[in-house]
Order: C-alpha cells, then structure tokens, then sequence
C-alpha cells in the first residue's frame, strides 16, 4: 500500500508541473518515475532494474542509515516479492521497518504500511506465527492514527482474515473478514476494486465454513488433511531447492503453505526419489483449485492425503 500511494502522489505531481519549461530531471527521479511506469504496466522485471538504481543512487546521496531512504527500500522490496525473489524481499522490508522505527517524523500509517507488507511476505512463506503479530502491530496503529473505521484498517482485517484462513481457524477468520467487509461497504464506493477484493475474500471463508458444517472430517481430514506436490528429485537437497524455485514461480497459489520436509519415496525403475510438497490445507477442494491454478501456469501438481 504504501509504494502505491507515494505512487499516486508522483504521478499527480507530474501532472501539476506539466505546463512548466521541461528542466534537467534528477536522475533518482528520473529512474523512479521510469520504475513507477513498468510498475504500472506489470513489467516487474523492468520495475526492478530502476528501481535498484533509485535505491543505489540514494544510498550514495543520503547514506545508508538515512529514513528517507525507506519508501525506495519498500518500492524495491515490492517488486522483489511480485518477482518471487522473496529472501531479499524480506531483507529490505526489515531494513525499512528498522529506519521507519528510528524515524521521530514518521507517520503512524507509514509503518503500518511496512508492517502490513512484510506480513503478507511472511505469510507467503508460511510464517504465519510472525504474520500474525505484524498484522497485529499494523492494526494497532492505524486505528490510533486513522480511527476504527478506516479503509486501511478494513484492508489489513481483511489481511489478517486470510492468515487465519491459511491457518485453518475459519471461525476467527470469519470474524474478521466481518469486521473489515462491514468498513468496506460504509466506506468504499461499489466499485471500489479493495471492497470488491474484502467482499470476495468473505464470501470463500463462509463458503469453506459451510462445507465444513455439511460434511463431518474424514479420516483423512483428521489426519493432516492433503498437501500439494509439485515434484520428486533424485536427493533431499534438490528438493528443497526446487521447493524455494516453485514457490517463487507459483507464489500466489502457493501463498500460506510452507514447504513440508522432503519424504523419500520408492519409485520402480527410479529408485529412491524425495517429494517436494506444500500444505497441509484441510479442505481437498482447495487443495483442488490450487494445484489447477498451477497447472495452469505450466507446473505440475497433484493433491495427496497428508501422511502417504
């Protein structure tokens, strides 16, 4: 949220200087507003280049320690994470979130922006303990600074609703899909593409919860539920690479599943070959609907009962 808005604010500042006599443009400047427009446009790859620029002409300019050097921090770190390339993403979210904390002129929702963003990296990997207290965190101060009813808030319960929702606890993330469907509706317009988002997310956590109530856990279910597995390689630590490789390639349906441990298997004519798998999720139809998203997207995968 935060690279976004700083976005907004660029692109309106553009606008107002426009009529102007053009001038030599500042070459961070130059290189942001060119990362802003790949940005814009879904070239993340492009984004990342310039804006790895902006973030080294900076620290040249400002020094390393420098709070304003923070939003470039966020902006690349961003784009790190659309990319996949989620270790440095993280790197740069903590690198901006220490200067945002030492930072006595930064606002509240600033680093409730920050906060939000590494959670959802968190919970991408399947961290969902350390998700759970950023979010917390997140929530805290954007309701002290912007009240209880605020849009920002209702994005980051909607967040937090699907954390709990990865984390199978779909009572509490009900609740809270509830709270931020209801800020939504009062204070978004209709066509607003955050409370369409918040409204759709409410609707799969009742939809899961219904399920739930119709069909009593199998014996399967009680068992670990299923997990998704996208390959077997030839050693353990194939396999854990590979598992970091098609999480970065399959972030989103991947998103609040960690990679379980490898699980050697005997295959005939192969021999010994060790299973790269995600999950678990307690609910085979979802654990469906990823793995087409996958195969979708050129991968393979197959939904298989935890503990086989």
């Amino acid at each position: 949220m935060r690279h976004l808005a700083r976005l907004l604010f660029a692109l309106i500042a553009l606008m107002v200087v426009a009529t102007d006599p053009p001038a030599a443009e500042d070459p961070i400047e130059q290189a942001y507003r060119r990362g802003m427009a790949a940005f814009e446009r879904g070239d993340y790859e492009a984004a990342v280049r310039w804006f790895e620029q902006v973030v080294a002409r900076a620290e040249r300019e400002l020094g390393p320690d420098d709070p304003r050097l923070a939003t470039d921090l966020v902006n690349l770190a961003e784009v790190y994470r659309l990319t996949g390339r989620l270790e440095a993403a993280e790197r740069l979210y903590r690198r901006a979130l220490a200067l945002d904390r030492r930072n006595p002129r930064i606002r509240p929702e600033e680093i409730a922006i920050t906060l939000n963003d590494l959670a959802l990296l968190y919970r991408m990997q399947g961290r969902h303990e350390q998700a759970a207290r950023l979010y917390r965190e997140a929530l805290q101060r954007l309701e002290r600074a912007r009240g209880r009813d605020h849009p920002d808030v209702a994005r980051v319960l909607a967040n937090m609703a699907q954390l709990e929702r990865a984390r199978g606890r779909l009572p509490e993330a009900l609740a809270l899909a509830r709270r931020a469907a209801a800020i939504a509706e009062a204070r978004l317009p209709a066509d607003d593409p955050a409370r369409r988002a918040i409204l759709a997310g409410l609707e799969r956590i009742r939809s899961e919860l219904a399920r739930a109530h119709a069909s009593p856990p199998s014996a399967t279910d009680r068992s670990g539920g299923y997990v998704l597995q996208l390959a077997a390689l030839g050693s353990p630590e194939s396999a854990r690479t590979a598992a970091r490789r098609l999480r970065a390639r399959f972030a989103e349906a991947l998103a609040g599943l960690p990679a379980l441990a490898p699980q050697p298997v005997e295959v005939a004519g192969k021999g010994r070959l060790w299973r790269v798998r995600f999950g678990p999720l307690a609910d085979r139809d979802e654990a469906q609907r990823r793995c087409a998203a996958i195969r979708r997207a050129g991968g393979r995968c197959r939904v298989m009962a935890a503990g086989k």
